[in-house]
Formats: C-alpha cells, structure tokens, sequence
C-alpha cells in the first residue's frame, strides 16, 4: 500500500489527475482491478478548446466547464472508473436526442428517484392510456428522465456514467442503467460529485488499498473509509 503525495492539494489540476492515476498504475501494476486493463491508467492526448467549441456547436450542448478543463489539460478520455472514460468522439457517437432537450432535468427534482418510479409506472400502462399515440408519449416520458446526461463512461453491461450538462446538478456524475426497469431502486443515481472529485476518490482508493477481490477481479471498496 502506498501513501498519497503530502503536496497533493497543491498541485494543479491537471498535475494533480496524472500523478493520482500514475501511482495507482503503480499500486495495480498487473492491472486487476476491474476494467483497468482497458485503460491501463493512462490518458489519451489533450484536445484543443476549439474541438470542444465545435462539439458544442454540433451537438447543442454546454459541457461543464471542468469536463473541458479535462479534455484539454489532462486527456481525451482514458483512465477512469471501471473501462475509463471516453474520447469526446466516442461520447458524440453516444448522444441522444433528448439529451441537448430543454426543460427540467430528472436531477432537478427533490426527489428524482420518486419521479423516476412514476414515469416508469406511467410507461407501462401507455398501450393501455394512449393507443396509437403511446409510442409519442413513451418518447416524452424517456427525454425527461435522461434530459441533460451526457454519457461519458460504461461499467459494462447496460449500465453506463454520465455528467450532468444542465440543471441544478450541472457538472456533477452518475450512473444510469439503459435497461430502464420500473422500479425506484433502477433509477438513474447521481454520486453528486464533480468530474475531478469522482476520479480523485477513485484513483486515492486504489492507491491506498482499499480494493476487494470480487471473483476474478479486484473492485475498488467504496464503502472502506480514506
């Protein structure tokens, strides 16, 4: 187990990143911990603010204003939770088009898996309700639950993070499962963290040991205390 740099919070913030992801390489040298071999700890080059301007343009999107200090300080995807974090293309590729919709954000209510829970029930009964018109509403009902999430990550199977690019939650991350089930405990989860704070905890917890072995694998223990 190794020991966090005493000069940590000083360093800027794309230092800060490199050197966390860099020593948790060297704590998970063989690269066990789930999802790390894809990434291997190491970020893809750093992309120009123009590339980001013009994504935006595109896309009609805002990105948070610390994701674009990541893109262009530290890297263009690469090490990150679980598979690591997408290049700014590949999040392209993964774009809805309710994302960039406006309106009030799941995030925005004060209870969102509440909200989740009855849009889902409403989901189910919309053959029954609406008929013909059921795939439209079925269409309204879904941009409201993933307004404002810009994928940004997968951790495998249907589940995939996200960044919040507008709203009350603007800039913080989360998970989402595309499975969509109707129940509360399926609904979009925000870890109300920012983008360097999510990937601080999970590079300082490889670094410090505080993984389990989970079948044939290591998992980062988020539960164990820093």
């Amino acid at each position: 187990m190794q020991k966090l740099p005493e000069d940590l919070d000083r360093m800027p913030f794309a230092e800060r990143i490199k050197t966390l992801a860099a020593l948790a390489k060297k704590a998970d040298p063989q690269c066990l911990v789930f999802g790390s071999e894809k990434h291997q700890y190491t970020f893809r080059p750093p992309i120009d603010t123009e590339t980001v301007r013009a994504f935006e343009s595109r896309t009609g999107l805002t990105l948070p204003e610390e994701y674009v200090r990541f893109l262009t300080e530290v890297g263009n995807g690469g090490a990150g939770i679980d598979y690591g974090l997408y290049s700014l293309e590949d999040v392209e590729r993964e774009i809805r088009e309710e994302t960039a919709s406006t309106g009030v954000t799941l995030f925005d209510y004060e209870n969102p898996a509440q909200v989740y829970y009855e849009k889902n029930l409403t989901m189910e009964r919309l053959d029954e309700q609406y008929g013909k018109a059921a795939d439209e509403q079925c269409d309204a009902l879904y941009a409201d639950l993933i307004r404002g999430m810009l994928v940004i990550g997968t951790a495998g199977c249907t589940f995939d993070y996200f960044i919040m690019c507008q709203g009350k939650k603007q800039g913080r991350v989360g998970i989402l499962d595309w499975n969509m089930e109707p129940e509360r405990e399926y609904a979009p989860a925000l870890f109300d963290l920012t983008l360097s704070e999510w990937l601080e905890n999970y590079f300082k917890r490889i670094i410090l040991g505080k993984v389990i072995w989970c079948r044939c694998f290591y998992k980062v223990d988020y539960d164990a205390e820093l």
